[in-house]
């Protein structure tokens, strides 16, 4: 384990799942609507924790007041409720629902293998640009087509040229040097529920009727349906997963599709063949999903949507949510966004209060501060009256006095894994498991981190699982503290000797057939969490990293696409140059929105308007996430700029194509995020302006390092001292010096 996840591990020990903090006062609200035997349940108290003083006190240390407000505005977007105000929030089921097996609960990652689902349609989309056509199953349209599955062909435009140049391209995937490279897959391709690590259930549809059938290399040409109607690739169930390298794909059933991606336990994760990505609910007529796959039937299907999506999850089989607030709720925004939409809703009235209906999710609003959703039988089981809580009185005090509690009867898990739980490691112990609760607080100075019981069937599983627990933390704090002597270790002596002190103090005890674990805080919990500065620093800066590459990357895929669709790159100032209608006045950026998931604010400008029209002015505070920059506070402003006028891509009146890039799309920088001093109104057409002696200039007050996304869709950091003659080459798409390496 290396010495960052180390410092991650050790702060997710510290504050496991505590969201909350405050005074051990009135009772839940939530303790009203827990019904009779209720058999697992989680319970948290998001405003304590998040206006705690601990937690304050490490931010502080970090830094991180800015990043945790972005975060806080991010939830609200997302949910709908802003997480401050958020006094309660729980999840619970009860033993009548528990006698009915649910859905296992998503296991996966969702917005992450969206994102590498995005990866590949723009890597497909650079192999397109270099080969004139997307690779077959086989491989791309060259002489050592058919000896390798397209994955690996798409392994230099996903920043793997050297694993690439490590493959014989004129020999079979199972040659004898090839077989070689099979255990080197690349993580982006690894899927959920998929164990061995030289498999992905990553495919191709290459059945009849399909673009990759026969061992077809598809152009964008061929797609006569449309690149948005037609896809290209999906994330098919772990049944499905072959070896990385092997050629082949997905045949299919005109009359029931759906069964050619296997065992999918949510929704269908899929790219389309213009790059962009969606989760498609499993219960999608038949017909609409093989005209989908189909790239030329006659039949395109536009498969946007409105509002939120709707995943195609049947909730009636879920468990009850419960959010008590501070302040009132916005009810039509929090279904709005925390809900899909659909077209049938329904509305009844239980317990004396309208309830609306969401794919067997059934939403009441018992006070103008609280919000209640189940499937209809548990939520009427809910809304009983009751005198007394239903819960233990020790339940109710630890939901009461720390930040989160969770408890649950292994007997459900049971249920729902059923046969697979002979599967599971260890599983001797697992079915000896009765019970377990957990407690975490991070807010008191009393309390423990955390503490939690777990009963087992007998004394043996107890003594076992005491044993591994101890022998686990020992572990880890060896770990940590020769990790933390290592040249480069980001753990410094002084943290690795605190986090070592907290290992130490962990409690473990077996107790007849109950094990009984304890975390206690230290004495000084200022001093203890202020030694977590620069890792928290560190774990922010990591994060703001990505991100900032994730967006720039969506915006290199959105350009792609619109040149997918129009011929050609955005103009700097209006819109597709054979809509003669468009005139001057709005940014590149807003051009794009279609591009980057924004159909519905891009409807909203007038696009015969300029930018700083009466109308589009009030358009600008809504820019979207993807243009922020770091440094930039003021809203609706960004520095993600490209670059305009005199020997740049965007040089005159006519827009920039792809085959106007003589020095090469990975040799040319497409559009860069600069200073924040050079942050305009993100509805503001134009561009920075190149000075080839000084290409510095125009880009404002940098850091250490800048990000530039390059023409052939790929981002990266560069150094602030890089040579002038070097930048300016790179900004030139056409100088004759394809600069390579920089």
């Amino acid at each position: 384990m290396n010495s960052f996840r180390m410092l991650l591990a050790a702060l997710v020990l510290i504050a496991t799942a505590a969201l909350c903090a405050g005074q051990d006062t009135a009772a839940p609200v939530v303790l009203k609507y827990v019904p009779q035997n209720t058999v697992g349940g989680i319970f948290l108290q998001p405003r304590r924790f998040l206006q705690s003083d601990h937690l304050q006190t490490l931010i502080k240390a970090g830094d991180g007041s800015q990043f945790f407000d972005e975060r806080m505005a991010t939830a609200e977007r997302e949910l709908g409720l802003d997480l401050r105000t958020v006094e309660e929030f729980a999840v619970f089921i009860d033993r009548v629902k528990g006698d009915t097996p649910v859905d296992e609960a998503p296991q996966r990652d969702t917005r992450q293998l969206l994102n590498n689902l995005k990866q590949f349609g723009l890597s497909m989309h650079n192999m397109h640009d270099v080969y004139n056509s997307f690779p077959a199953d086989d491989g791309a349209d060259t002489p050592d087509k058919g000896n390798l599955s397209w994955r690996v062909w798409m392994l230099p435009f996903l920043e793997e040229a050297a694993l690439f140049n490590e493959f014989h391209l004129n020999e079979p995937w199972d040659s004898e040097h090839n077989k070689t490279l099979i255990k080197k897959m690349p993580a982006i391709f690894k899927t959920p529920g998929v164990k061995d690590a030289d498999k992905t259930s990553l495919h191709l549809f290459t059945g009849k009727g399909s673009p990759f059938h026969d061992h077809n290399a598809p152009g964008i040409r061929d797609i006569l349906d449309g690149t948005s109607n037609t896809l290209m690739c999906v994330l098919a169930g772990p049944d499905k997963a072959e070896i990385w390298t092997k050629p082949g794909g997905l045949d299919f059933d005109p009359a029931n599709p759906i069964a050619a991606v296997g065992d999918v336990k949510e929704s269908l994760l899929a790219a389309m063949m213009d790059g962009s990505v969606h989760e498609i609910p499993l219960d999608t007529d038949p017909t609409t999903l093989a005209n989908l796959i189909q790239h030329q039937d006659g039949n395109p299907v536009d498969f946007n949507r409105g509002g939120r999506r709707d995943f195609g999850r049947d909730f009636s089989k879920w468990p009850a949510f419960f959010v008590r607030t501070t302040t009132p709720i916005d009810q039509e925004k929090l279904l709005a966004t925390a809900f899909p939409k659909t077209d049938d809703q329904k509305s009844q009235t239980i317990a004396g209060l309208k309830a609306r209906e969401f794919r067997g999710m059934w939403v009441v609003f018992p006070d103008e501060r609280t919000m209640l959703a189940a499937p209809e039988a548990l939520l009427k089981r809910s809304l009983e009256k009751r005198a007394t809580p239903t819960l233990e009185a020790d339940a109710v005090a630890a939901i009461r006095q720390n930040d989160a509690y969770v408890f649950g009867e292994f007997e459900l898990v049971k249920e729902l894994i059923g046969r697979n739980l002979r599967q599971l490691p260890m599983a001797g112990i697992a079915e000896n498991l009765v019970s377990a609760e957990f407690a975490a607080d991070f807010s008191s100075d009393k309390r423990p981190f955390n503490e939690a019981t777990v009963v087992t069937a007998n004394a043996i599983t107890a003594q076992q699982i005491s044993a591994l627990l101890q022998g686990g933390i020992q572990m880890a704090n060896a770990q940590m503290l020769a990790a933390s002597t290592q040249p480069d270790s980001q753990l410094s002596p002084e943290l690795a000797q605190s986090l070592s002190t907290l290992f130490n103090s962990v409690k473990v005890e077996a107790r007849d057939t109950n094990v009984h674990y304890v975390v206690p805080k230290p004495e000084k919990m200022s001093d203890f969490l202020t030694v977590f500065g620069p890792g928290v620093k560190l774990a922010v800066e990591q994060s703001r990293r990505a991100e900032r590459m994730n967006n720039l990357k969506q915006i290199g895929l959105a350009f792609h696409n619109y040149h997918d669709v129009y011929g050609h790159f955005p103009f700097p100032d209006r819109g597709p140059a054979a809509d003669p209608d468009q005139k001057q006045g709005l940014s590149w950026r807003v051009h794009i929105l279609p591009f980057v998931d924004q159909v519905g604010l891009y409807q909203q400008f007038r696009l015969d308007e300029p930018w700083d029209s009466d109308h589009n002015k009030t358009l600008i505070d809504k820019m979207p996430g993807v243009y922020e920059t770091a440094g930039v506070d003021k809203k609706g402003h960004t520095a993600v700029h490209v670059f305009a006028g005199e020997n740049t891509p965007f040089d005159g009146d006519n827009p920039p194509e792809i085959r106007n890039f003589l020095d090469g799309t990975s040799n040319t920088i497409l559009a860069i995020e600069a200073g924040p001093d050079t942050a305009v109104p993100w509805t503001k057409p134009g561009g920075l302006e190149l000075d080839p002696k000084n290409p510095k200039k125009s880009l404002g007050k940098l850091g250490e390092q800048f990000l530039v996304l390059m023409a052939d869709g790929s981002v990266r950091f560069v150094s602030s001292t890089i040579d002038d003659e070097t930048l300016s080459h790179l900004i030139q798409p056409d100088d004759g010096h394809a600069i390579g390496d920089f």
